[in-house]
């Protein structure tokens, strides 16, 4: 899934090495900012139904349900 992901095209999306796929992985440790979140247009959402944006901020699907 980390391959259809789109983390990298937001612009909250900040490169300090982190791996991407957040609704997975959870929180970033370095995006501190909330400019715009594209969570509901990333392929992975829709594949794998999920319900809820801002993961790098709020965390994984499963930690917010």
């Amino acid at each position: 899934m980390a391959g259809k992901c789109i983390c990298k095209g937001c612009p909250s999306w900040k490169d300090c090495g982190e791996e991407i796929a957040y609704c997975f992985t959870g929180k970033s440790k370095c995006i501190k900012v909330e400019q715009w979140c594209i969570c509901a247009a990333c392929p992975v959402t829709k594949e794998m139904n999920l319900k809820h944006n801002y993961y790098c901020m709020k965390g994984s699907e499963k930690e917010q349900s």
